[in-house]
Parts: C-alpha cells; sequence; structure tokens
C-alpha cells in the first residue's frame, strides 16, 4: 500500500491523492511514468527526489520515516509493507475524559497476533515485552473498573 500513497509528499493531499489514482496513476512508478497534467515540471523534479528517498527508505524498511510524514489518521497504509516492525493500539473508553469515565477496551495488533481484553479483564491483560513495557504505563486512575484499592495506589 506505501508505494500507492502519495498524500506523504508535500503538497500532495488525500483529494489530489484520489484524483491521482482516479487518473490511472496508482504508484509511485506510475506518477514517474505518466506526469499528471496538474502537476508542473519543477513540482514533478521535486516529486522525483520524494520518490527516490521513500524508495531507499521503503528497502531499508524505516516505518518511523514513513510515520513521520503521514498524517497519524493515515498509518494504517504501513500496515502491508510494516506488518513485522509495527503494533497498532487501540483504547476505547466510555467518553471523553469526564470524572466518570473509563477505558472499556484495550486491544493490540503486533503484525503477528491481536489482543484484546475488554471491561474488568483490563487489569489481567498482558501484552509482550518487546511490544509493551508494563512498567513506563501511567498510573491507573479511581473510575477504572474492577481495579482494587491496594492497586490503585501502588499504581499496578
Amino acid at each position: 500500500m506505501i508505494q500507492n500513497t502519495f498524500c506523504h509528499f508535500p503538497g500532495i493531499s488525500t483529494t489530489m491523492e484520489r484524483e491521482l489514482w482516479s487518473d490511472g496513476i496508482t504508484s509511485w512508478a506510475d506518477l514517474r511514468q505518466r506526469p499528471h497534467p496538474r502537476l508542473t515540471p519543477a513540482r514533478l523534479k521535486s516529486l522525483d527526489g520524494r520518490i527516490t528517498q521513500s524508495l531507499d527508505r521503503l528497502q531499508s524498511a524505516d516505518p518511523v520515516y514513513f510515520a513521520g510524514l503521514l498524517a497519524s489518521r493515515e498509518h494504517w497504509r504501513l500496515l502491508r509493507e510494516f506488518r513485522h516492525a509495527i503494533a497498532y493500539l487501540d483504547i476505547e473508553t466510555t467518553g471523553l475524559g469526564g470524572p466518570g469515565d473509563h477505558i472499556t477496551t484495550i486491544a493490540l495488533y503486533d503484525g503477528r497476533r491481536m489482543s484484546a481484553a475488554a471491561n474488568s479483564r483490563l487489569t489481567r491483560l498482558h501484552f509482550p515485552t518487546s511490544i509493551i513495557q508494563p512498567e513506563r504505563l501511567p498510573a491507573p486512575t479511581a473510575s477504572q473498573p474492577g481495579m482494587s484499592d491496594s492497586r490503585r495506589k501502588s499504581g499496578g
């Protein structure tokens, strides 16, 4: 998917990306072979350099490079090529941070398997330490269900 992505290039929005796709330019190679009429020669030259840099970063398996250039809502595009090097974490809550809100579900996909827990099972959720280090997580709050007062006071 990443070689079909253009929105990590400066000045290419997801709207422009969709326009490129609808005009048959669906990969970096396509853009090099068939320049789009809305892109000036100077812009195409700049994009050619960005394509070369992107190919180099893809070859060296560098998801951080692409993650830094993509909007966070577009990070899903990294999954196919970098499945072995990234993890997706999803945390669902009951609201937007009010005093009664709490975490309801946590899910983690590490490129190989999915781990998830819901409601009171959250206190027993264990992810591989290669993915996340529990001692670096914030201390639980009083609004988390299923947690004893002694665990709350000790931070875990």
